[in-house]
């Protein structure tokens, strides 16, 4: 509890014109079942700690958006 996240941007194919980050709680087999913080970096609460917790980036441009999930981890 208390540990700081950071979300890593990666790389995207193409122009991307922007980058944004969630952060959520997922289940065991990746589904997202909640978003929890809309930065690149998450603070682990308490509340945290009882579910895995993913980022995921988003790549957008004029082509559209491009989402890229991060594999879960267990605080």
């Amino acid at each position: 509890m208390g540990r700081v996240l950071t979300c890593v941007r990666g790389r995207f194919m193409g122009s991307p014109a922007r980058y944004d980050a969630a952060w959520l709680w997922v289940t065991p087999s990746g589904e997202p079942t909640r978003i929890v913080g809309r930065s690149w970096r998450h603070t682990v609460t308490r509340t945290d700690r009882r579910h895995r917790l993913t980022c995921t980036v988003f790549a957008h441009n004029d082509g559209g958006t491009f989402a890229e999930q991060a594999q879960p981890l267990v605080p």
